[in-house]
């Protein structure tokens, strides 16, 4: 600090150039965009639900806050490419008929993110994008997003394990 104030003294001019230029390089670091994705939880759980908490209970998943933190996320995930945390979220394995109409046998998270570009299409990325978490249809099989594009339902191994929500159908072809 004594050095930079004997600096300030001598130059200003100097000591506001590098000021600046130090705050443009910090501000210009590039971020993971990916890293922010459970940053706004706490807000969204604080977020006054419109529905009740049993809301989704038809279809297996028992906590309407509890979902909307993973919708949110997910939905959060689809729009910045986070491959691996969409991957995260996905139930394995999986069979995906893509947009090409072959059918993708995906065994694990690796595979999911290989295939991501043709999984996560344009198509998938509309349906979130414009999915209203307060108009998701209800079904006994999982809650639909967009007209049937993606599946969500919630999983238990066994009965030791905790019940997981997940992706747990993927239907990115285009409407005939």
């Amino acid at each position: 600090m004594i050095i930079i104030n004997k600096l300030y003294k001598v130059t200003p001019t100097i000591f506001f150039i590098v000021s600046v230029i130090l705050t443009i390089s910090v501000k210009a670091q590039p971020t993971d965009s990916c890293s922010s994705t459970k940053a706004g939880t706490v807000q969204q759980q604080n977020e006054k639900l419109q529905v009740p908490e049993k809301h989704f209970y038809n279809s297996g998943i028992d906590s309407a806050s509890k979902f909307k933190v993973f919708f949110d996320e997910l939905k959060n995930d689809i729009a910045k490419n986070c491959k691996a945390e969409v991957a995260d979220k996905v139930h394995y394995p999986i069979s995906i008929r893509v947009a090409d109409g072959n059918v993708l046998g995906i065994n694990n998270k690796s595979d999911f993110i290989a295939h991501y570009e043709e999984i996560i299409n344009q198509k998938v990325k509309d349906a979130f994008a414009h999915q209203n978490f307060y108009k998701i249809r209800r079904y006994s099989e999982g809650v639909m997003i967009g007209r049937g594009v993606i599946w969500i339902g919630s999983l238990l191994n066994k009965e030791s394990d905790p019940i997981r929500t997940e992706i747990i159908a993927i239907n990115n072809q285009p409407l005939k």
